[in-house]
Formats: C-alpha cells, sequence, structure tokens
C-alpha cells in the first residue's frame, strides 16, 4: 500500500508526538528524589527494620533497638536492648518468648512496636508464630507494661513484620507476610481483631506500612522492591514505585515526613550495598515525592553518604 505524502507527514508528526510523550512520561507515580546512604554494621543493627517520626524527630527500629534521630540523623537517643527481659522470657505472650521487632509507628506519645520471635516453636514448627504489639513511651523509650497478641481468625503466621495505626479512627492494621489477599483491621486501644479487608489483588512481602488520608502505604520485599498502597475502603491496591537496584536488597520499613516547609515526602528504608555488589553493606534511606506537575524533567536522585554520629 502506498501512502500519500501529506498522510505520511501526518503518520511522522503522531509517531514523533507518540515517542515524546513516551521518553517524557514518568515510569512511576512516585519519583525517588534522594538515596542517603549509612554504611556499616553498627547502623544496620539501629536503623535496619523500621522509621517512624514524632513530628520532629526520626525514630528507628533495628531488630532489638530502637533510635531517635535529629534532622541530620544524628543520634539522640539509642536503646540497644530495647526489648526488656520481660517480653523476652517466655510469657502469656509468647511460649518461646520475643526477640524481634518489626516497623514501628507513633501515636500521641507512644511507639506501637510490633514483635515476634525469630526462633522456631517446637509445638507448631515455625518461626514468627506469636505476634504481638507493645507499647513504649516515645521519648523514654520504656515499655509501658502494655502488650497486646494479635489473633486474627484466620492464622498468626509471620503478620508481625510491621504494625499501622489510625489513632483518629481509633484503628490498626497488618497482614500476613506471604501473598497477602486481605488487610486484618484491629481495634485500639487493645488490638481487638475488627475484620478483614479483602485486597484487590495480593501483596507479597510487606516489611513496613504506614496511614494517610485513607490508604495504607506499604514497602514490599519481593521480587520488584515495590512500594504500593491499598485503599482503606474499597481495597484497590496500587503500586507507586519500584526501588529495585542490580545489587541485593531488603526492603524494610516507611514513613511519612514534613520538611520545614510543610513538604511531604515518603521515605523507605533498604539494607543493601553502598553500590551495587561493593559489598559495603549498610541501610539507604530512599525519600520519594510524587509527580507534582506534567512536563517535569525527571531529574536524577539525589545520592548522600553519611555515617552514624551522636549529636553533641
Amino acid at each position: 500500500m502506498h501512502l500519500s505524502a501529506p498522510l505520511v507527514r501526518r503518520c511522522l508528526i503522531a509517531t514523533a508526538i507518540l515517542t515524546a510523550t513516551a521518553a517524557t512520561a514518568p515510569p512511576d507515580p512516585w519519583r525517588i528524589v534522594e538515596r542517603r546512604f549509612f554504611p556499616g554494621p553498627a547502623v544496620s543493627d539501629a536503623r535496619g527494620q523500621g522509621v517512624t517520626t514524632d513530628g520532629v524527630h526520626w525514630i528507628f527500629s533495628g531488630t532489638r533497638s530502637l533510635e531517635r534521630v535529629d534532622g541530620d540523623f544524628r543520634t539522640l537517643r539509642i536503646d540497644r536492648s530495647a526489648i526488656p527481659a520481660r517480653l523476652w522470657r517466655p510469657s502469656r505472650l509468647s511460649p518461646i518468648g520475643l526477640n524481634h521487632i518489626g516497623d514501628i509507628d507513633y501515636a500521641n506519645g507512644l511507639l506501637y512496636v510490633p514483635l515476634d520471635s525469630s526462633h522456631a516453636d517446637a509445638v507448631v514448627g515455625k518461626a514468627y508464630a506469636h505476634p504481638v504489639v507493645a507499647l513504649y513511651d516515645a521519648r523514654t523509650f520504656r515499655y509501658t507494661g502494655r502488650a497486646y497478641p494479635l489473633r486474627p481468625p484466620h492464622g498468626t503466621d509471620d503478620i508481625a513484620s510491621w504494625i499501622a495505626v489510625d489513632p483518629v479512627n481509633a484503628t490498626a492494621y497488618g497482614m500476613t507476610y506471604h501473598q497477602a489477599s486481605e488487610l486484618a483491621v484491629y481495634s485500639l486501644p487493645d488490638f481487638a481483631f475488627r475484620r478483614y479487608l479483602p485486597l484487590s489483588r495480593p501483596i507479597d512481602e510487606a516489611q513496613g506500612g504506614k496511614v494517610r488520608d485513607g490508604w495504607i502505604y506499604l514497602a514490599t520485599d519481593g521480587d520488584d522492591k515495590t512500594v504500593q498502597r491499598a485503599n482503606l475502603i474499597t481495597g484497590t491496591v496500587e503500586t507507586l514505585a519500584s526501588l529495585r537496584n542490580a545489587g541485593d536488597q531488603e526492603i524494610e520499613g516507611l514513613s511519612f515526613h514534613a520538611d520545614a516547609n510543610g513538604k511531604l515526602s515518603l521515605n523507605v528504608l533498604s539494607r543493601e550495598d553502598d553500590r551495587p555488589g561493593s559489598g559495603q553493606g549498610g541501610i539507604a534511606l530512599y525519600r520519594l515525592e510524587p509527580w507534582e506537575v506534567a512536563g517535569d524533567t525527571y531529574p536524577s536522585h539525589r545520592i548522600v553518604t553519611a555515617r552514624m554520629t551522636l549529636a553533641r
């Protein structure tokens, strides 16, 4: 078939428009604007599980620790043994004790700390089978004495990787780690199971969650290392961004944060090397923001390396 010259020109113009659109369209609804890297095993231990904010300071969780830092990420307070003996030992909360902290959340002066055990329970034949949420004073990091086992009807297999709270609606949320098809909804303050919210598609390996404006935002450690969100009314799931790089990674917790000008960002932790394959491990904190205007230039994100330091 032969095309006329005007038709050829129109086809070429249309192709150019499509090509330009494809070249400038954002790959994800949210973009990475900064990667801040904290090198070394000490910081991996202190900041390698979760993150939240009290509105002024960042608060990190490690497997057994809690740390508060200032705006420059200098340590203000750290407790490297944040799980007290009465939670560590076997008790009514867990017959094998609790030794693992997940992604934490903050509300009204309290830290909500999800706990479980990485040791296998000989009775049930698996680890991470006794999920508990413990409440800590966010200023002192002292355990308040209040802790609540999670007992949703569809089982307790690995459901304390994170906990997300919505104090305005007296609600908390969690889900199973592997291929979650539903979101567990709990009542505050006692974490009594309320109901399940079915999801529009499964979410695999969620390691952190936070609630904002009718959605729950989730950091996932599946193959694509994605940040996703689920609508808390409809259960609709959306993918916002991928943090996958060429090296080994383990995506951990996440938190919203507002800067001094009130600009909001979503911040996600990742255990990874300073450069893929370098063998120099640590913790990366990715700062993401939504695309705000069409026609943005989509700049490369800023990279900052900062060692863990004590504030003077």
